[in-house]
């Protein structure tokens, strides 16, 4: 887990900037939070160097690129020891349809999305990957309807200073 790196109002406000819009220049960040283009810089650069911003990517709409269906998986594990967990999560992430998985407590051990162009190739990867992963005990498929709320964007109001 990544250590909590303190922030000033500044830095969060340059957060909540860069959620925004990723491909902001320094310049056009620097006056919208006050600093300049050179002073800008250097705090984007320690947000990058501390892990606070972990990347900058580009978000794709998945029904633009055939990716349309999307399928979420509860995964329950035959076993929870930690050979076997990390086994699991290696295999995970060598699979590139599964483009989400979260560890959880309780009943279920993992939470995958899977995308696919629809539900033949999803039958298709679900046979050919993830029932060959290893320690799957059951799984359970849900398959989403329509997107309600899409994003990556933390609350920056909720950020501690």
């Amino acid at each position: 887990m990544q250590e909590f790196v303190p922030m000033d109002a500044t830095d969060i406000e340059i957060l909540a900037a860069l959620q925004a819009d990723g491909r902001m220049t320094n310049r056009d960040l620097g006056q919208l939070v006050n600093l300049s283009e050179a002073a800008c810089s250097r705090r984007v650069s320690d947000l990058v160097r501390t892990g606070t911003i972990r990347r900058f990517t580009a978000e794709i709409n998945p029904d633009a690129v055939g990716l349309g269906l999307r399928v979420f998986l509860l995964v329950r594990m035959k076993a929870t020891s930690d050979d076997e967990l990390d086994a699991f999560e290696k295999a995970v992430q060598l699979t590139p349809t599964i483009v989400r998985c979260h560890k959880l407590l309780g009943e279920i051990d993992y939470l995958m999305l899977v995308v696919a162009k629809d539900l033949t190739e999803f039958d298709k990867i679900y046979k050919e990957h993830v029932l060959q992963l290893p320690g799957v005990d059951r799984t359970t498929s849900l398959a989403a309807l329509s997107n309600v709320k899409v994003g990556l964007q933390l609350p920056t109001q909720m950020m501690k200073t």
